[in-house]
């Protein structure tokens, strides 16, 4: 909604990078200078690092995030 509302002219915007796949007609992305980061961070109960659902979404995560150029 953001990206049409900035398409249409009606708005400018500061997006996360993660969401730069494309960008729509009469949108440029343009990197911050200087560039800007961010650490995100999971949270878990107490004693749950090693329950089966809890580690494959870590470890999908950490996956995820190490394919991330930059």
């Amino acid at each position: 909604m953001v990206e049409a509302m900035v398409a249409s002219g009606c708005s400018v915007s500061v997006a996360p990078g993660l969401r730069v796949l494309r960008a729509q007609a009469g949108v440029a992305w343009i990197k911050l200078k200087p560039e800007v980061r961010r650490k995100i961070y999971v949270a878990y109960r107490r004693g749950e690092r090693n329950h089966p659902r809890i580690k494959v979404f870590v470890e999908e995560i950490v996956r995820a995030v190490s394919s991330i150029p930059g």
